[in-house]
């Protein structure tokens, strides 16, 4: 390595025993309010995303529908 420490073993995050896993990947900044209301708002948007998903193909074949039924 260009440290020139070479007989130091490489820790990746997490493998080492003063920093767990756990404790890489949680942020302690991070209140557990403000967690709960952004895991809240993304699921919402996903529910509204999902529901324009299926609901625009929807309007088009009726409208679609409605079209040749009026010509």
């Amino acid at each position: 390595r260009a440290s020139g420490n070479s007989d130091e073993p490489i820790h990746s995050p997490g493998t080492s025993e003063r920093q767990p896993l756990h404790v890489v990947m949680v942020d302690r900044k991070v209140s557990h309010k403000s967690r709960f209301v952004q895991d809240l708002l993304s699921t919402i948007l996903f529910i509204v995303v999902m529901g324009l998903v299926w609901y625009e193909p929807l309007v088009s074949i009726s409208l679609s529908f409605s079209f040749l039924l009026l010509t």
